[in-house]
Order: C-alpha cells, then structure tokens, then sequence
C-alpha cells in the first residue's frame, strides 16, 4: 500500500506448509517405530504406581512410563482428568480468506502490520503453493467452533487492504478459519507436574507455535530422556521418505516412463495425478480421508473445491485402501461423504 510509511524487514523469515511439516514429523517417527493411534479420545487416567493408564472411549487402554499432553485446545480438559489445572483454555477464533493462483508476483513476502496485545493482527502472505491469503481476526471462541461470517470478513478485508492495494477479491477460493489454544498465561506452558511425576504438559502452544515446535519438540524430549534414563538411538533415520521429484516438464516425463498413473490427471485446478494420490496413501502416515489427500498434496485445493475431483478421489483411497466407497470420510469421524444409494 502507497499509505506505508516505513517497513521492517526480516531476511531470516521463511514460508513452509503447516500441513506437510506435521505429517513429516509423524511419518518420520512412524518411520523410526512410532505407533500412530487416530480416533482415540482420552476418556480417563489412572495414577498406578509407576505407571499411567490411559482408557480410550472404545474401552482400550494404554500403560506409559511418561504420559505428555500436548492436546491443544483440549490440553486443559485432559489435565483435569489427572489433576487440577494450573493454567486456563481461552479459545480464540481466527478468520481466514484463501485467494486462487492469479501471478507469482503479487506479493514475495508475508505483510504483517505493527503487532498489538491481541497479535499479530491481519497479514497478507503467499503460501508454499504460490497462492495467497489474508487473516486472521482474533475473536472469542469455544474450542469447537470453526464457522465464519460476513462481519468478519469485512474486517479482514478492511485490515489487509492497508497492506496491499487493489486486493484480489475476484481470486477468492474459500473462508475458513481455526481455534487457537490460547491460555491465561503469557507463555508456552511446558512443565513436569510436581504432583504426579512423569506427566509433562505442553500447552498453549499459540504463534509463534509452529516456528518453535522443532525446538520444544527437543526440549520435551530432553525431559523424558532424563526420566527414563534414555540413551541415544544410534539407528535412528532423520530423513523422511522423498516424494516423487516433478519439478520440470522432463522429470515429469520420466516419471509416467516408470508409472502411467503419474500421467492421469485427477485434481485438474492443482495438477494431481493418481500416482501421486497414491503415494501419499500408502506412505507411514498415510492419508485415510478426503481431507487427508487433501491436505498432503492438494488434490482438491484449487479453485472447483474438489467439484470435479472429490469423486475420483473417493474411488481411489477404497480401492488403495480395500474398503467400500461408503466407508471413506471427508475427515473426522461423523464425515461419512455417501450416505446411501439413490438407486440401484
């Protein structure tokens, strides 16, 4: 925006995808012996000598020398299952507006405005996908609620046009928005409880959480290796598994030599082929939902919103996965996408 008096800039500042940072991190400890058990909502913990049990609503249970909470905006409510909180989930909702691919040029770097007390306020950035976005409002929530609305968004708008003029409102793909799990802290909350000894808390992991995660995830680890008398896996594997390189007309061509499936189209907006689709499937931590391929390598993320591909990827996580079309999900569970027949 002309209006921009001075700027800031920050040269160490970098753009990543939260998505593929996630799942990297739980393939690659999947890939180092890591049990991933999804849709295992903590019902109950009992204290056992040396030793915690954790019941799962489907009457499993788990037995663990060190037991690390790190649930989010459900943190609080898991501590209160062991003991009392020393800290308090103030959920805050943050908007969001998702704009298409329109020109790599826009904009190069993330425009945040003077911080206040409430953060960082509303930004305008690129992504790893060389789309943009603006957000986030910062408003208060409960730990569930994702909806957007009008009012929200006309003040989005109003903050990010001080950044940039001219915004592309006519490139808009999508509104959403997230939970954050604030607290009534001023800080992350990373301790071993001085009550029951072996339960680590990490809480209130707000922004700069995700810039900070490899870090914490040292430090907690640091912890446990002092409880548990730990030594160094010499056998342990760093590196995540390599994706197929298509970074170029010829190693795309090369690729289809080895896998036609490369060479089918099936997300025409973000220019996914089945054989990437399914090689995100079958990867540790693989995709199970529609979401899920969604999220991993944006089959689904361009302009249509899936209109013409969620079909042809629902047929292929039940063949890859050998289940029923009725059985696969856009997400959690509850999200079952096909119903029933309509006719036979």
């Amino acid at each position: 925006n002309q209006s921009c008096k001075f700027a800031l800039y920050c040269k160490d500042a970098g753009i990543i995808s939260p998505f593929n940072l996630c799942v990297g991190f739980m393939e690659n400890a999947m890939d180092n012996g890591v049990e991933l058990m999804l849709n295992s909502e903590v019902s109950k913990i009992d204290k056992i000598d040396s030793f915690y049990r954790v019941f799962i609503k489907n009457n499993k249970f788990y037995d663990t020398k060190v037991l690390i909470n790190c649930t989010g905006t459900n943190s609080e409510n898991v501590t209160n299952l062991i003991e009392k909180p020393n800290f308090k989930i103030i959920p805050k909702k943050g908007e969001y507006i998702l704009f298409d691919h329109f020109n790599k040029d826009f904009v190069h770097s993330t425009l945040f405005m003077c911080p206040t007390k409430l953060g960082k306020g509303v930004l305008f950035s690129p992504t790893t996908s060389l789309n943009y976005f603006i957000g986030p409002n910062n408003v208060d929530s409960t730990l569930t609620d994702t909806s957007t609305d009008s009012s929200s968004f006309m003040y989005i708008k109003k903050e990010a046009s001080k950044l940039v003029n001219n915004l592309p409102l006519k490139e808009t793909i999508r509104e959403f928005a997230g939970v954050r799990a604030n607290t009534d802290k001023d800080d992350f909350i990373i301790y071993e409880s001085k009550i029951n000894k072996s339960f680590i808390n990490v809480a209130g992991i707000s922004s700069p959480g995700l810039a900070s995660s490899p870090a914490i995830g040292k430090y907690v680890a640091n912890m446990v290796k002092i409880i548990l008398n730990l030594k160094e896996n010499i056998n342990f594997n760093p590196y995540v598994k390599k994706h197929p390189k298509i970074s170029n007309q010829n190693e795309y061509n090369a690729l289809i030599k080895l896998n036609q499936l490369y060479g089918h189209m099936i997300c025409r907006c973000e220019k996914i082929s089945e054989g990437q689709i399914i090689d995100v499937i079958h990867r540790n931590c693989g995709a199970r939902t529609i979401k899920g391929v969604k999220k991993r390598i944006r089959a689904g993320f361009g302009k249509c919103q899936g209109t013409f591909c969620q079909d042809e990827v629902i047929k292929i996580l039940a063949r890859e996965l050998k289940t029923s079309i009725d059985n696969i999900k856009y997400s959690e569970v509850n999200t079952t996408i096909l119903k029933y027949k309509s006719k036979e």
